[in-house]
C-alpha cells in the first residue's frame, strides 16, 4: 500500500520549496470543487488545506466544473486533476475549462508505459491541439497538488514581476532556435546524436523533416531505414508523437 494523504503532508512541506520563507508573501485563493471534496477523503482535503496554507493560499469550496482555480496576483489557473479512471465525465469538464479560462491545465497521474497510451489515445481523440488545456504528467496522486501551486506560483510570479510578455518572447525565440531544433530532433526515438546531424543537415527545418517521405531521407541522410521509418512514425502517427516517453 501506498502512503497516506496524512503521512505525506510533512515530507511535501519538509521538501517544498513552497514552504520557504520567501513564498509565503505570495497571499491567494484556491477554490476546490464540492465534486473533488466529495470524491476524496478527509486526509486527502487536509493535506490540501495544509499545502495550500504553507504557500498562503486560502481554501475554499464551490461548485465549480474545473476541480480547483487558483488566483493570486490578478491571475486565475483553472485544473483538472485525474487520478483515476477516465471517464466521459472528464470530458466534459475539460471542454468547459478550456472554453472558459485562458489558463488551463490537466494534471494526469501516469504511473506506467501503459498508462501514457491509454491517456495519449483519449486525449487526442478529442480533438485537442495539445497547447490547451497543458497536459502536465505526474507519477502519483500525491504529486499533483504540489504541482498545482508550483504552477500557480509561476504564473503569478511572472504577472507580480511584469515579465509575462518577456517570456513569451522567449520561448518563441527558443523554439526557433537551432538548439531547439536539435534537441527535438535527438530526441526521437531511435535515433543517435549522429543520425540528429546528419536529419537537419540532409532535411533542414522540423517542417520539411515532417513532409518528408522514408525515400527521401534516405537519398538525403545517413539513416538505417528502421531510423528513418522512426522519424516518419513521429509524424505521422499522432498517439505514438504526443506520448511522453517514461
Amino acid at each position: 500500500a501506498g502512503p497516506s494523504w496524512g503521512s505525506l503532508t510533512d515530507s511535501l512541506l519538509r521538501s517544498s520549496e513552497l514552504a520557504s520563507p520567501s513564498n509565503l508573501s505570495m497571499a491567494g485563493v484556491c477554490i476546490c470543487s464540492e465534486l473533488w471534496r466529495q470524491s476524496h477523503s478527509q486526509d486527502a482535503v487536509s493535506t490540501l488545506s495544509a499545502l495550500l496554507q504553507a504557500a498562503s493560499y486560502r481554501l475554499r469550496f464551490s461548485a465549480i466544473a474545473p476541480d480547483f482555480i487558483l488566483s493570486n496576483a490578478g491571475v486565475s489557473i483553472a485544473f483538472v486533476v485525474v487520478d483515476d479512471d477516465l471517464t466521459f465525465m472528464y470530458l466534459r469538464r475539460i471542454l468547459k475549462m478550456r472554453g472558459t479560462f485562458q489558463n488551463s491545465y490537466v494534471i494526469v497521474t501516469l504511473s506506467s508505459e501503459a498508462d501514457y497510451s491509454v491517456f495519449s489515445e483519449f486525449y487526442f481523440s478529442l480533438g485537442f491541439d495539445g497547447e490547451k488545456p497543458a497536459c502536465i504528467p505526474v507519477p502519483s496522486k500525491h504529486m499533483a497538488l504540489e504541482k498545482m501551486i508550483r504552477i500557480a506560483f509561476v504564473h503569478a510570479e511572472c504577472k507580480r514581476q511584469g515579465i509575462t510578455g518577456m517570456v513569451d518572447l522567449e520561448r518563441k525565440q527558443f523554439v526557433q532556435s537551432e538548439d531547439a531544433r536539435m534537441a527535438c530532433v535527438s530526441s526521437i526515438p531511435r535515433l543517435e546524436l549522429h543520425d540528429a546531424h546528419s536529419l537537419v543537415q540532409g532535411v533542414g527545418s522540423l517542417e520539411a523533416i515532417s513532409r518528408s517521405s522514408r525515400e527521401s531521407i534516405m537519398e538525403t541522410t545517413d539513416l538505417s531505414v528502421d531510423s528513418a521509418e522512426s522519424v516518419m512514425k513521429l509524424f505521422n502517427d499522432r498517439v505514438y508523437g504526443s506520448t511522453p516517453l517514461l
